[in-house]
């Protein structure tokens, strides 16, 4: 990165949006913000409902087609799921995680995070699961 690239994870009611721009940041109204059109250089995490009790959607945009891991940890650090890992296209992405852990237990209600990782770059998004 740069000098002019910023990083900042911005605080919203459904969850936590991780911005990666080299332009100006400008803050954002609602988290569906980053969603609403083509970033051209800018990579936004968040997801939704949020809490959630069975299911959530995790969105990723992205500028440009690249390799992405997907991990999901509970509060204390440890890794729960590996939830994707391959090529995603450039624009708006979205996956789908049922509060499951790797071997198909259903994990209990608590905070847990969405790890995005793209090359060095790491992103992260707060969840919290009830039931």
């Amino acid at each position: 990165m740069d000098a002019r690239t910023h990083i900042r994870t911005l605080p919203f009611e459904l969850g936590f949006l991780a911005l990666l721009t080299s332009r100006r940041i400008k803050p954002l109204s609602r988290w569906e913000d980053a969603f609403s059109a083509p970033q051209i250089d800018a990579v936004a995490l968040a997801n939704a409902p949020n809490p959630f009790s069975s299911s959530t959607k995790i969105m990723v945009n992205l500028p440009g087609k690249r390799i992405v891991t997907i991990s999901i940890f509970d509060v204390s650090g440890r890794k729960v799921r590996d939830l994707f890992s391959g090529e995603v296209e450039a624009g708006r992405n979205a996956f789908d995680w049922d509060g499951r852990g790797s071997s198909g237990e259903t994990l209990p209600s608590g905070v847990y995070f969405c790890a995005l990782r793209i090359d060095s770059a790491l992103f992260s998004s707060k969840m919290l699961k009830l039931r």
